[in-house]
């Protein structure tokens, strides 16, 4: 691989550095599929706004609460595995592994009952809402301003229920974090350069996260990071949104976030981005006890300090620090960028990071079916029905494979 090493980042990998120039029709058919994606969005968002009007509100009609075999909107898609079901109250999504009829693609979908959505206090209602507002924000965006930040494949509705396709991922840092003793010294390197910045590029696009936890980074091979789970991420200028009204704490969550009536800032969001990394490489995890975490737990590991920062990178026991000294965010990020770069240098030249991926146990399910699908609807702004029956579905899992470091 031929690296500029007068770039104190010259071992760092940059991605699509090896990727070729996509040919004209590629580029054709991705603004093809934007413009599609912009107009199924702009038709869902008008379907779901509505879902908030008094007349909506007024209905009484009984959801379905079983999960559908088939999401409908220009094409199908499968469901290959439900990842959990929905909640009593069918307000909270629930979460599935979807295959496209025509790509056999993976998607991530979240499904939502279509139930009225009212304005109660306390409640998340409007949560699939406020991610797809999220998402629809970098729809048009080019590439190398959301690397880092999953994207919206399709979104629909029905007479039951609402939902949004997103990107598929390999797997994400919940699931590598049961490895952590067995994540090689590059690839968490890695791990914490990349994720600080899809932290700091999901601020560059004028949002902020507000509830970050291991799920909410994925990572496919050979080394692709992205943040996903925008249903709490408010914009940066929204002093309503940002204003904590009732606590939603997590083993995760920064000290501002245990105070009623605190206004959350950036930083708040990079020391909930350190929470997780920590928790994700720390040989011993967090220093406090997830299930019992607490407002005081967190401010005496801030006054001491005390933590077991073995399989962590380097520069990591420096963070609280720069919490601490910089209260201006961009200061704070040109540090811990500097910082990146001191630690990158204290490889030697087989350790040097590259775009070695380290594939935990867990297997991802693959679906080989016999399609069997009636008839397709479209989903321009009004309600569809599915017609026709999934045909059965078999599953099998793939081969798990290590994957050693690069070498171009």
């Amino acid at each position: 691989m031929q690296q500029d090493k007068c770039s104190p980042f010259y071992s760092i990998p940059r991605f699509g550095e090896n990727e070729p120039e996509k040919p004209k029709a590629d580029l054709l058919e991705q603004e093809k599929n934007n413009a599609y994606i912009k107009s199924v969005y702009d038709a869902t968002m008008a379907v779901f706004e509505s879902d908030k009007s008094p007349k909506r509100i007024l209905e009484k009609k009984e959801y379905s609460t079983v999960f559908p075999k088939l999401l409908i909107t220009k094409t199908g898609y499968q469901v290959v595995e439900i990842l959990n079901c929905f909640d009593p109250n069918g307000y909270l999504p629930a979460m599935a592994r979807v295959e496209s009829v025509e790509t056999d693609k993976l998607y991530f979908a979240k499904v939502q009952m279509r139930k009225p959505i009212e304005k109660v206090s306390g409640t998340d209602h409007n949560i699939l809402l406020r991610e797809l507002y999220v998402l629809g924000n970098w729809i048009d965006k080019p590439k190398e301003e959301t690397k880092y930040l999953t994207k919206l494949a399709d979104c629909g509705f029905d007479d039951n229920f609402r939902f949004i396709l997103i990107e598929d991922a390999f797997t994400n840092l919940k699931i590598l974090q049961n490895s952590r003793n067995k994540m090689p010294r590059n690839f968490v390197f890695l791990l914490t350069y990349h994720s600080f910045q899809a932290v700091k590029q999901l601020h560059q696009a004028h949002f902020m996260h507000c509830d970050l936890h291991p799920a909410c980074f994925t990572i496919s091979p050979p080394f692709s990071l992205k943040i996903k789970n925008f249903y709490r991420a408010s914009f940066t200028t929204s002093t309503r949104n940002l204003v904590i009204k009732k606590l939603r704490t997590t083993a995760f969550s920064s000290r501002k976030a245990y105070k009623i009536g605190e206004k959350l800032e950036l930083l708040d969001d990079y020391e909930n981005w350190f929470h997780v990394i920590m928790h994700a490489t720390c040989k011993n995890g967090l220093p406090w006890k997830e299930e019992t975490a607490d407002l005081q737990a967190k401010e005496k590991f801030y006054e001491l300090l005390d933590a077991d920062w073995f399989g962590s990178a380097d520069m990591l026991c420096l963070i609280p620090h720069l919490l601490k000294k910089y209260r201006s965010v961009r200061k704070f990020e040109s540090a811990v960028d500097e910082l990146f770069s001191i630690n990158v240098k204290m490889f030697d030249k087989n350790e040097a990071p590259d775009w070695g991926f380290f594939v935990p146990e867990e297997k991802p399910k693959k679906s080989t079916r016999k399609k069997k699908i009636g008839d397709r609807g479209r989903n321009n702004g009004k309600n569809q029905h599915r017609s026709g029956e999934a045909g059965k579905t078999k599953t099998e899992e793939t081969d798990v494979k290590i994957y050693g470091l690069a070498s171009d």
